[in-house]
């Protein structure tokens, strides 16, 4: 997330997709996924959120759906990095 925000414009928009955890049918993959021994990690929308805001951007869960989340980060304008 270091490198994104470093290389993202001032002024410039960074948007995740994530699949939603709190969703039944992602909870289901997750399930298969650890079965199945893969090292998969699922993190809730609003942990997503938290790392580009780490990074100095401005971020927030813009939308939702049946499967997935979208996060939308905004580096300040103004902003040299």
């Amino acid at each position: 997330m270091r490198e994104l925000a470093r290389v993202l414009a001032p002024g410039g928009r960074l948007v995740i997709e994530e699949p939603d955890i709190h969703r039944p049918a992602v909870k289901l993959v997750a399930l298969a996924e650890r079965t199945a021994l893969m090292r998969s990690t699922f993190l809730a929308p609003e942990i997503v959120r938290d790392l580009p805001a780490a990074q100095e951007l401005h971020a927030q869960v813009a939308e939702r759906d049946r499967f997935s989340a979208w996060i939308v980060a905004d580096k300040p304008s103004g902003e040299t990095r």
